[in-house]
Protein backbone atom coordinates (compact mmCIF):
# COMPACT_ATOMS: atom_id res chain seq x y z
CA UNK A 1 0.00 0.00 0.00
CA UNK A 2 1.46 3.40 -0.57
CA UNK A 3 1.35 6.53 1.74
CA UNK A 4 -2.03 8.80 1.10
CA UNK A 5 -1.94 11.23 -0.75
CA UNK A 6 -1.87 14.28 1.57
CA UNK A 7 -1.49 18.28 1.53
CA UNK A 8 -4.20 21.28 1.13
CA UNK A 9 -5.40 20.20 -2.03
CA UNK A 10 -6.41 16.38 -1.43
CA UNK A 11 -10.18 16.99 -0.51
CA UNK A 12 -11.62 15.16 2.45
CA UNK A 13 -13.65 11.93 2.13
CA UNK A 14 -16.61 10.40 3.43
CA UNK A 15 -17.77 7.20 2.82
CA UNK A 16 -21.43 6.33 2.73
CA UNK A 17 -23.21 2.49 2.57
CA UNK A 18 -26.50 2.07 2.38
CA UNK A 19 -27.82 -1.52 3.42
CA UNK A 20 -31.48 -3.06 3.29
CA UNK A 21 -30.39 -5.74 6.26
CA UNK A 22 -29.52 -9.08 6.12
CA UNK A 23 -25.88 -9.10 4.90
CA UNK A 24 -24.22 -8.41 7.90
CA UNK A 25 -21.12 -10.30 7.56
CA UNK A 26 -20.61 -8.54 4.26
CA UNK A 27 -21.44 -5.21 5.40
CA UNK A 28 -18.13 -6.08 8.12
CA UNK A 29 -15.90 -6.70 5.25
CA UNK A 30 -16.83 -3.45 3.52
CA UNK A 31 -16.52 -1.20 6.32
CA UNK A 32 -13.05 -3.46 7.65
CA UNK A 33 -11.82 -2.87 3.97
CA UNK A 34 -12.08 0.96 3.94
CA UNK A 35 -10.08 1.23 6.76
CA UNK A 36 -7.53 -1.10 5.50
CA UNK A 37 -7.15 2.04 3.17
CA UNK A 38 -6.14 4.12 6.15
CA UNK A 39 -2.64 4.47 8.00
CA UNK A 40 -1.83 4.73 11.60
CA UNK A 41 -3.59 8.02 13.01
CA UNK A 42 -4.89 8.50 9.60
CA UNK A 43 -9.01 8.82 9.75
CA UNK A 44 -12.16 8.47 7.36
CA UNK A 45 -15.87 9.15 7.97
CA UNK A 46 -17.90 6.22 7.14
CA UNK A 47 -21.79 6.67 7.48
CA UNK A 48 -24.02 3.60 7.13
CA UNK A 49 -27.56 3.72 6.43
CA UNK A 50 -29.74 1.69 7.83
CA UNK A 51 -33.03 1.48 5.12
CA UNK A 52 -35.86 -0.25 7.16
CA UNK A 53 -32.98 -2.56 8.81
CA UNK A 54 -32.48 -2.94 12.78
CA UNK A 55 -29.30 -1.71 14.55
CA UNK A 56 -26.81 -4.89 13.69
CA UNK A 57 -25.31 -6.04 16.59
CA UNK A 58 -23.02 -8.03 15.25
CA UNK A 59 -21.61 -4.74 14.02
CA UNK A 60 -21.93 -3.00 16.81
CA UNK A 61 -20.08 -5.34 19.00
CA UNK A 62 -16.86 -5.30 16.69
CA UNK A 63 -14.06 -3.15 18.23
CA UNK A 64 -13.17 -0.66 15.32
CA UNK A 65 -10.07 1.17 16.46
CA UNK A 66 -12.21 4.25 13.86
CA UNK A 67 -15.74 5.26 14.16
CA UNK A 68 -18.75 4.32 12.19
CA UNK A 69 -21.16 6.53 12.51
CA UNK A 70 -24.83 4.06 11.81
CA UNK A 71 -28.26 6.04 10.82
CA UNK A 72 -31.30 4.23 10.96
CA UNK A 73 -34.63 5.29 8.68
CA UNK A 74 -37.95 3.85 7.60
CA UNK A 75 -37.39 1.77 4.28
CA UNK A 76 -37.91 4.43 1.42
CA UNK A 77 -35.41 3.08 -0.65
CA UNK A 78 -31.17 3.69 -1.76
CA UNK A 79 -31.89 6.60 -3.53
CA UNK A 80 -33.24 8.05 -0.30
CA UNK A 81 -30.68 6.39 2.20
CA UNK A 82 -28.00 7.78 -0.04
CA UNK A 83 -29.27 11.34 -0.12
CA UNK A 84 -29.49 10.48 3.83
CA UNK A 85 -26.20 9.44 3.92
CA UNK A 86 -24.52 12.69 2.28
CA UNK A 87 -26.24 15.42 3.70
CA UNK A 88 -25.29 13.70 7.17
CA UNK A 89 -21.68 13.75 6.03
CA UNK A 90 -19.03 16.29 6.34
CA UNK A 91 -16.41 15.61 3.54
CA UNK A 92 -16.16 17.53 0.22
CA UNK A 93 -16.37 14.22 -1.83
CA UNK A 94 -18.87 11.26 -0.94
CA UNK A 95 -18.13 8.46 -1.92
CA UNK A 96 -20.45 5.43 -2.37
CA UNK A 97 -20.37 1.97 -1.97
CA UNK A 98 -22.63 -0.98 -1.88
CA UNK A 99 -23.09 -3.19 1.24
CA UNK A 100 -21.56 -6.22 -1.15
CA UNK A 101 -18.36 -4.61 -1.88
CA UNK A 102 -14.92 -5.38 -0.67
CA UNK A 103 -12.50 -2.52 -1.59
CA UNK A 104 -8.69 -2.79 -2.62
CA UNK A 105 -5.68 -1.47 -0.79
CA UNK A 106 -5.28 2.12 -2.53
CA UNK A 107 -8.50 2.81 -3.18
CA UNK A 108 -9.19 5.80 -1.10
CA UNK A 109 -5.11 7.25 -2.49
CA UNK A 110 -6.54 6.58 -6.30
CA UNK A 111 -9.89 8.47 -5.82
CA UNK A 112 -7.54 10.92 -3.69
CA UNK A 113 -5.15 11.51 -7.04
CA UNK A 114 -7.81 11.76 -9.03
CA UNK A 115 -10.19 14.32 -8.19
CA UNK A 116 -6.98 16.29 -7.26
CA UNK A 117 -6.21 15.90 -10.62
CA UNK A 118 -9.80 16.47 -12.03
CA UNK A 119 -10.33 19.92 -9.47
CA UNK A 120 -13.63 20.74 -11.50
CA UNK A 121 -15.35 17.12 -12.16
CA UNK A 122 -18.32 16.53 -10.10
CA UNK A 123 -18.05 12.47 -9.84
CA UNK A 124 -16.00 9.45 -10.99
CA UNK A 125 -16.49 5.69 -10.69
CA UNK A 126 -13.67 3.40 -10.04
CA UNK A 127 -13.82 0.04 -11.32
CA UNK A 128 -15.95 -2.45 -10.37
CA UNK A 129 -14.94 -6.28 -10.78
CA UNK A 130 -16.92 -9.56 -9.67
CA UNK A 131 -15.70 -11.94 -6.67
CA UNK A 132 -16.35 -15.03 -8.39
CA UNK A 133 -15.24 -14.08 -11.81
CA UNK A 134 -14.88 -17.94 -13.01
CA UNK A 135 -19.21 -18.47 -12.48
CA UNK A 136 -20.74 -17.40 -15.65
CA UNK A 137 -23.31 -16.09 -14.00
CA UNK A 138 -21.63 -13.12 -12.61
CA UNK A 139 -19.11 -12.78 -15.67
CA UNK A 140 -22.51 -11.63 -17.31
CA UNK A 141 -23.26 -9.15 -15.05
CA UNK A 142 -19.98 -7.80 -15.94
CA UNK A 143 -19.64 -8.66 -19.46
CA UNK A 144 -22.72 -7.41 -20.80
CA UNK A 145 -22.71 -4.08 -18.59
CA UNK A 146 -25.50 -5.11 -16.05
CA UNK A 147 -23.19 -4.22 -13.55
CA UNK A 148 -20.75 -2.10 -14.49
CA UNK A 149 -20.41 2.08 -15.66
CA UNK A 150 -21.74 2.85 -19.00
CA UNK A 151 -21.16 5.67 -21.21
CA UNK A 152 -23.98 8.08 -21.77
CA UNK A 153 -24.78 11.40 -23.49
CA UNK A 154 -23.93 13.51 -20.97
CA UNK A 155 -20.40 11.84 -20.21
CA UNK A 156 -20.36 8.43 -18.15
CA UNK A 157 -23.32 6.56 -15.84
CA UNK A 158 -21.99 5.15 -12.93
CA UNK A 159 -23.24 2.19 -10.56
CA UNK A 160 -22.83 3.45 -6.69
CA UNK A 161 -21.24 0.08 -6.20
CA UNK A 162 -17.98 2.26 -6.54
CA UNK A 163 -18.95 5.93 -7.17
CA UNK A 164 -17.34 9.08 -5.81
CA UNK A 165 -19.23 12.28 -6.12
CA UNK A 166 -17.96 15.98 -5.03
CA UNK A 167 -20.42 17.58 -2.27
CA UNK A 168 -20.99 20.43 -4.46
CA UNK A 169 -22.09 18.57 -7.12
CA UNK A 170 -24.35 16.69 -5.21
CA UNK A 171 -26.26 19.82 -3.97
CA UNK A 172 -26.08 21.71 -7.31
CA UNK A 173 -28.66 18.73 -8.74
CA UNK A 174 -30.48 17.69 -5.26
CA UNK A 175 -28.84 14.66 -5.23
CA UNK A 176 -30.67 11.10 -5.89
CA UNK A 177 -34.13 11.48 -7.29
CA UNK A 178 -36.57 10.08 -4.05
CA UNK A 179 -38.63 8.76 -6.70
CA UNK A 180 -36.61 5.30 -7.61
CA UNK A 181 -38.32 2.83 -4.67
CA UNK A 182 -35.88 0.37 -5.37
CA UNK A 183 -32.69 0.15 -7.41
CA UNK A 184 -33.23 0.35 -10.75
CA UNK A 185 -31.05 3.55 -12.06
CA UNK A 186 -31.32 6.20 -10.01
CA UNK A 187 -26.90 5.98 -10.34
CA UNK A 188 -28.04 6.86 -13.46
CA UNK A 189 -30.23 9.33 -13.34
CA UNK A 190 -27.80 11.23 -11.27
CA UNK A 191 -24.84 10.84 -13.70
CA UNK A 192 -27.18 12.26 -16.39
CA UNK A 193 -28.03 15.38 -14.69
CA UNK A 194 -24.95 16.03 -13.35
CA UNK A 195 -23.91 15.39 -17.08
CA UNK A 196 -26.85 18.22 -18.06
CA UNK A 197 -25.74 20.88 -15.50
CA UNK A 198 -22.56 20.72 -16.85
CA UNK A 199 -20.23 18.44 -14.62
CA UNK A 200 -17.61 15.97 -15.45
CA UNK A 201 -18.32 13.03 -14.67
CA UNK A 202 -15.10 10.19 -15.37
CA UNK A 203 -14.51 6.76 -14.83
CA UNK A 204 -11.29 5.30 -13.47
CA UNK A 205 -9.68 1.94 -14.24
CA UNK A 206 -7.95 2.52 -10.31
CA UNK A 207 -9.82 2.68 -7.39
CA UNK A 208 -10.96 -0.86 -7.82
CA UNK A 209 -13.72 -2.80 -5.72
CA UNK A 210 -15.13 -6.53 -5.71
CA UNK A 211 -18.70 -7.01 -5.81
CA UNK A 212 -20.65 -9.89 -5.22
CA UNK A 213 -22.67 -10.49 -8.25
CA UNK A 214 -25.45 -12.93 -8.22
CA UNK A 215 -24.18 -16.78 -8.93
CA UNK A 216 -27.23 -18.71 -9.81
CA UNK A 217 -29.90 -18.06 -12.78
CA UNK A 218 -32.70 -17.48 -10.29
CA UNK A 219 -30.52 -14.90 -8.31
CA UNK A 220 -29.99 -13.20 -11.67
CA UNK A 221 -33.31 -13.09 -12.72
CA UNK A 222 -34.41 -11.69 -9.70
CA UNK A 223 -32.37 -8.54 -9.82
CA UNK A 224 -33.19 -8.15 -13.67
CA UNK A 225 -36.83 -8.12 -12.26
CA UNK A 226 -36.06 -5.91 -9.24
CA UNK A 227 -34.43 -3.31 -11.34
CA UNK A 228 -36.63 -3.31 -13.64
CA UNK A 229 -39.83 -2.39 -11.52
CA UNK A 230 -37.16 0.25 -10.01
CA UNK A 231 -36.40 2.08 -13.22
CA UNK A 232 -40.09 1.93 -13.32
CA UNK A 233 -41.05 3.61 -10.54
CA UNK A 234 -38.45 5.79 -10.91
CA UNK A 235 -40.45 7.54 -14.11
CA UNK A 236 -43.71 6.52 -12.98
CA UNK A 237 -46.60 6.43 -9.97
CA UNK A 238 -46.08 3.47 -8.07
CA UNK A 239 -49.82 2.45 -8.29
CA UNK A 240 -49.91 2.69 -11.86
CA UNK A 241 -47.50 -0.59 -11.63
CA UNK A 242 -50.13 -2.64 -10.13
CA UNK A 243 -52.81 -2.56 -13.39
CA UNK A 244 -49.18 -4.94 -14.79
CA UNK A 245 -50.11 -6.24 -18.56
CA UNK A 246 -53.36 -4.17 -18.90
CA UNK A 247 -51.46 -0.91 -17.98
CA UNK A 248 -51.43 -0.12 -22.11
CA UNK A 249 -48.81 3.07 -20.80
CA UNK A 250 -46.80 0.92 -19.09
CA UNK A 251 -46.86 -1.74 -21.66
CA UNK A 252 -45.71 0.12 -24.60
CA UNK A 253 -42.48 2.07 -22.47
CA UNK A 254 -41.76 -2.22 -21.63
CA UNK A 255 -41.62 -2.63 -25.26
CA UNK A 256 -39.89 0.52 -26.39
CA UNK A 257 -37.24 -0.45 -23.45
CA UNK A 258 -36.43 -3.64 -24.99
CA UNK A 259 -34.90 -1.33 -28.37
CA UNK A 260 -33.39 1.62 -26.45
CA UNK A 261 -30.60 1.56 -29.16
CA UNK A 262 -33.32 1.80 -32.24
CA UNK A 263 -33.99 4.83 -34.33
CA UNK A 264 -38.17 4.32 -34.44
CA UNK A 265 -38.36 7.49 -35.98
CA UNK A 266 -36.11 6.43 -39.12
CA UNK A 267 -37.66 3.12 -40.13
CA UNK A 268 -34.90 3.09 -42.94
CA UNK A 269 -32.15 3.19 -40.18
CA UNK A 270 -34.21 0.90 -37.99
CA UNK A 271 -34.35 -1.93 -41.21
CA UNK A 272 -30.95 -1.33 -41.83
CA UNK A 273 -30.03 -2.82 -38.26
CA UNK A 274 -28.39 -6.32 -38.51
CA UNK A 275 -30.25 -6.66 -34.67
CA UNK A 276 -33.76 -5.88 -35.78
CA UNK A 277 -34.79 -7.25 -38.81
CA UNK A 278 -37.98 -7.30 -38.60
CA UNK A 279 -39.67 -3.62 -39.15
CA UNK A 280 -41.17 -1.82 -36.10
CA UNK A 281 -45.21 -3.08 -36.76
CA UNK A 282 -43.98 -6.50 -36.86
CA UNK A 283 -42.08 -7.11 -34.03
CA UNK A 284 -44.85 -5.50 -32.03
CA UNK A 285 -47.21 -7.25 -33.04
CA UNK A 286 -44.81 -10.53 -31.91
CA UNK A 287 -44.46 -9.15 -28.76
CA UNK A 288 -48.35 -8.10 -28.08
CA UNK A 289 -49.04 -11.84 -28.96
CA UNK A 290 -46.23 -13.17 -26.64
CA UNK A 291 -48.05 -11.51 -23.83
CA UNK A 292 -51.52 -12.93 -24.64
CA UNK A 293 -49.49 -16.40 -24.30
CA UNK A 294 -48.05 -15.46 -21.06
CA UNK A 295 -51.66 -14.16 -19.93
CA UNK A 296 -52.96 -17.15 -20.65
CA UNK A 297 -50.28 -19.13 -18.99
CA UNK A 298 -50.97 -17.39 -15.94
CA UNK A 299 -54.72 -17.57 -15.96
CA UNK A 300 -53.91 -21.65 -16.54
CA UNK A 301 -53.98 -24.42 -13.66
CA UNK A 302 -50.36 -25.84 -14.71
CA UNK A 303 -47.69 -25.95 -11.79
CA UNK A 304 -45.94 -22.69 -11.88
CA UNK A 305 -42.34 -24.36 -12.83
CA UNK A 306 -44.10 -25.31 -16.21
CA UNK A 307 -46.06 -21.92 -16.51
CA UNK A 308 -42.40 -20.33 -16.08
CA UNK A 309 -40.58 -22.55 -18.77
CA UNK A 310 -43.52 -21.63 -21.03
CA UNK A 311 -43.31 -17.96 -20.66
CA UNK A 312 -39.56 -18.24 -21.27
CA UNK A 313 -39.75 -20.15 -24.27
CA UNK A 314 -42.61 -17.89 -25.77
CA UNK A 315 -40.61 -15.00 -24.96
CA UNK A 316 -37.11 -16.39 -26.49
CA UNK A 317 -37.96 -17.65 -29.59
CA UNK A 318 -38.01 -14.79 -31.57
CA UNK A 319 -34.67 -12.90 -29.96
CA UNK A 320 -32.91 -15.70 -30.93
CA UNK A 321 -31.25 -13.83 -33.91
CA UNK A 322 -29.56 -11.53 -31.29
CA UNK A 323 -27.62 -13.90 -29.38
CA UNK A 324 -24.76 -13.84 -32.08
CA UNK A 325 -23.98 -9.88 -30.52
CA UNK A 326 -24.80 -10.72 -27.05
CA UNK A 327 -21.73 -13.94 -27.89
CA UNK A 328 -19.76 -11.24 -29.69
CA UNK A 329 -19.88 -8.73 -26.94
CA UNK A 330 -18.86 -11.06 -24.65
CA UNK A 331 -15.96 -11.80 -26.52
CA UNK A 332 -15.59 -8.30 -26.28
CA UNK A 333 -14.91 -7.51 -23.01
CA UNK A 334 -11.74 -7.04 -20.62
CA UNK A 335 -12.19 -10.16 -19.72
CA UNK A 336 -11.77 -12.04 -22.63
CA UNK A 337 -13.98 -15.55 -21.61
CA UNK A 338 -13.78 -18.47 -23.65
CA UNK A 339 -15.81 -19.95 -26.17
CA UNK A 340 -17.84 -21.80 -24.30
CA UNK A 341 -18.08 -18.94 -21.05
CA UNK A 342 -19.61 -16.61 -23.82
CA UNK A 343 -21.78 -18.84 -25.58
CA UNK A 344 -23.28 -19.08 -21.80
CA UNK A 345 -23.06 -16.00 -20.80
CA UNK A 346 -25.56 -15.06 -24.72
CA UNK A 347 -27.64 -17.78 -22.70
CA UNK A 348 -27.80 -15.82 -19.81
CA UNK A 349 -28.38 -12.71 -20.92
CA UNK A 350 -31.44 -13.88 -22.97
CA UNK A 351 -33.00 -14.83 -19.87
CA UNK A 352 -31.85 -11.18 -18.74
CA UNK A 353 -33.57 -9.88 -21.45
CA UNK A 354 -37.28 -11.96 -21.28
CA UNK A 355 -37.25 -10.50 -17.65
CA UNK A 356 -37.25 -6.78 -19.19
CA UNK A 357 -39.83 -7.50 -21.81
CA UNK A 358 -42.73 -9.79 -20.57
CA UNK A 359 -45.73 -8.14 -19.05
CA UNK A 360 -45.61 -7.30 -15.16
CA UNK A 361 -47.96 -8.50 -12.79
CA UNK A 362 -49.80 -7.33 -9.45
CA UNK A 363 -47.99 -10.16 -7.80
CA UNK A 364 -44.69 -9.07 -9.12
CA UNK A 365 -44.27 -6.36 -7.10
Amino acid sequence: MTAPTQGADAPTFSVVIPTGGGRWAWLNQCITSVHDNLLPGETIEVIVVLDGAKHPKMIENSVYDRPVTFISTERAGPATARNIGWRRASGEVIAFLDDDVIVELNWLDDLRRWFMAHPDAGGVGGRVDPVHASNPVSRMMTDQIHLEHQKGDHGWRLITANAAFRRSALEAVGGFDQNFLLAGGEDFDLCDRLGEAGYEVAMTRSARVVHRHPTTIADMRLRAHRYRVGNLMGGKETASLAAGSEDETASEADFESEFEDFDFDDPEATNRSTALPLTWKVRKRIWEQQCRVADKLHASSLPHWMVDTCEVAAFAVPSIGRMPGWYRRARRSPARPSVPMSAAEACLEMLWHIENVKPLRPTDH
